[in-house]
Formats: C-alpha cells, structure tokens, sequence
C-alpha cells in the first residue's frame, strides 16, 4: 500500500518496507485498508527461502463458483492428481511467454533517458553468472548500472517501472529485502526502484533475476500517477543490452 512518509515527504509501500520510510528511516503508523480488492500476482516460486520471480502482464482466469460440495471438490482434486500423474505432466510450472510491448522505443546502453522528468544513465550490465543460490533453476542474476543528477524539484506523481525480459516474459527488479537475504555484500550498493523516483543523485546498481537469456532487455515505463496513485504508463524504452559475464561481484 502507498502511503506518504510525514516526515520528508517521499512515498514508498507500506508493506514492503514493513512501515520504515526508505528516504529518512522514520516509522509510519499503518492506514487504513483501502475499499478495493488488491490485484492478484502470479508467481514463479523457487525453494524455500528463494527469490520470488514475478512474472508481469500476466492472464488472469477469473474465480470459479464457490458452490458445490466438499465431495464433489475433492473427488474433482483426486481426478485431476491421477490424470497428472499418468501423463507424466506433474512438475513445477513454467512462466508463460509474454509479448513485448510494440511501444517501446530501443536505446542502447550508455545513452541517456528521461524517466521521471530527470535524465537517467543505464550503463555497464552484467549477467553475474557465480550468484544463483536462491534463484530458480536456470535463472541468473542480472546487473545494470545507474546514474542520474540530484533532483530541486520533486514531483512525487511520477513513477519508474524497470522489468527484465528474459526466457520470454517480463520480471520486475528484484526488492531490497531479496538482496539483503540472498546476498547482503551486493545490497549496500544496490538501488530500488523507490530510489529511482526519489531526489537524491543516483550512482549504483539495479539487480533483477530471471531465466538465463544471452538476448535479455530492459523494459523502462515511464509513469505518471493519478489522484488515486495509480500508475499510468506515458511511455516505453526498450534498453538493448550487450551483457557482460562475471562468475562474481
């Protein structure tokens, strides 16, 4: 949930950073739950303790009908068990491919963007091929530099949406409470996506995970939010890279 530190003033999601603002480190009592349902994610999990993958942009079959008997569900559950199991099809599921945006306009790295009225460096990425504990089988842990001059003007209605695509579908940047557990030494320099958006100077790296792809891009949404804070994407950039290979950071 967004809510906006009433200390210094930067917005940031409650529940991901357990109520401590990420610009000034004050706590933030909790609001009050909004009226609507939140949207559902889908999720490529790995073992236990691993980074979650989320997979963007995907479909959604809607609820079925909560009627019926207990019986009829469970007699429908041993159904589906057995016809997985004689099939050979009983293992863990696989992302689903998802079509780039059209809209997107390739950069290459090096060059600069403006994303969230303030222009922005994207330079010397990595595939850090040595870091997969916790990643999924076939992931790898991906790595781009970023730079970008300090703001005098804050707009905090403006948003940046960075997402790796990889093995056919789009993963967002990996959150700070992934690299602090996975890898501590690589999060004390390491950029969130709130940082992008905030008015410090930026000089660091951005990590995402997902399927090992020689051929993976970003994706950068430039966004701007409504009165509700909900993000409409005004523009694509397509981040065309040449990844370097380093087996450690």
């Amino acid at each position: 949930m967004l809510i906006r530190c009433e200390s210094c003033g930067k917005l940031f999601d409650y529940d991901k950073q357990d109520g401590q603002c990420p610009g000034c480190g004050a706590f933030a009592a909790r609001p009050a739950e909004p009226a609507a349902a939140p949207q559902p994610a889908v999720s490529a999990r790995p073992a236990a303790g691993g980074v979650r993958g989320t997979l963007r942009r995907p479909a959604f079959a809607k609820p079925g009908s909560q009627a019926g008997s207990l019986l009829l569900r469970v007699m429908l559950v041993l159904l589906g068990l057995l016809f997985f199991t004689l099939s050979g099809m009983l293992r863990p599921t696989e992302a689903a491919p998802v079509t780039r945006p059209a809209s997107g306009v390739p950069v290459q790295a090096g060059e600069t963007v403006t994303l969230a009225q303030r222009p922005m460096t994207f330079s010397q990425p990595q595939r850090l091929t040595g870091r997969t504990a916790g990643l999924p089988e076939g992931w790898q842990l991906y790595r781009v530099r970023v730079n970008a001059p300090e703001l005098t003007d804050w707009n905090s209605h403006v948003e940046v949406m960075v997402s790796l695509y990889a093995g056919g579908g789009y993963w967002e940047a990996l959150a700070d409470y992934d690299l602090e557990s996975l890898w501590p030494d690589l999060a004390e320099q390491a950029l969130s996506l709130y940082d992008l958006t905030g008015w410090d100077a930026l000089d660091g790296w951005l990590y995402l995970a997902g399927p090992a792809d020689e051929g993976a891009t970003l994706c950068l949404e430039d966004q701007v939010l409504d009165d509700n804070y909900d993000a409409h994407t005004r523009s694509v950039t397509t981040l065309e890279l040449n990844w370097e290979e380093a087996s450690d950071a």
